[in-house]
């Protein structure tokens, strides 16, 4: 359960995916970017560049099933990211087919889980994430690449939720054994 096992498993399906469609990569490389990797010329790739984590609100602190029935309560801090899908071709055509088949396997796996999540990182019994399309306006898109370095590139913005971060031990209060009633008098 981590931010990075969620974008490895995301980059993970859609090179799986794609690859399964096509026989081959088709020439491309799929990543994960970071602002640092929008620097020179960028072609034949396909990444995921993760630029905001929210708090879930609807699910903030998330309780998770204890270890034994013994130990300690455990709760998990829920996130929302996002992310831009950004192709990277040589032609016009060959990113709007490739964006096309990306987006169709984010449709056809909205919700990722066991096998589909990255073996590399370790995921709480029963996780599931799940992927949508994501609405933001022209001017936040527009705002979002002036702060990187190439120029306007088509894009698509995903939401991807539920991730839980490490679970944190809670200690729970003691059970309450007594209980002690105070009466007062009623006054005339």
């Amino acid at each position: 359960m981590s931010i990075a096992g969620s974008s490895a498993s995301l980059v993970n399906l859609l090179q799986r995916q794609y690859f399964e469609t096509h026989g081959d990569l088709g020439g491309f490389t799929f990543s994960i970017f970071t602002t640092a990797d929008f620097s020179g010329d960028i072609t034949d790739y396909i990444t995921l560049f993760l630029y905001r984590v929210d708090v879930d609100r609807t699910k903030r602190h998330f309780d998770l099933p204890r270890d034994t029935p013994q130990s300690p309560k455990r709760t998990s801090l829920a996130l929302e990211l996002r992310y831009l899908l950004t192709v990277w071709g040589t032609t016009a055509e060959r990113e709007q087919e490739a964006l096309a088949d990306c987006m169709e396997i984010f449709d056809r796996y909205a919700l990722l889980s066991g096998e589909l999540l990255d073996p590399n990182y370790t995921w709480e019994e029963g996780t599931e994430i799940k992927i949508s399309l994501e609405s933001i306006s022209n001017e936040d898109m527009l705002r979002l690449w002036d702060s990187l370095e190439p120029a306007y590139h088509l894009s698509v913005p995903y939401l991807v939720r539920t991730v839980l971060l490490r679970p944190l031990s809670r200690d729970e209060a003691p059970l309450v054994d007594t209980r002690t009633n105070l009466w007062t008098p009623a006054l005339p």
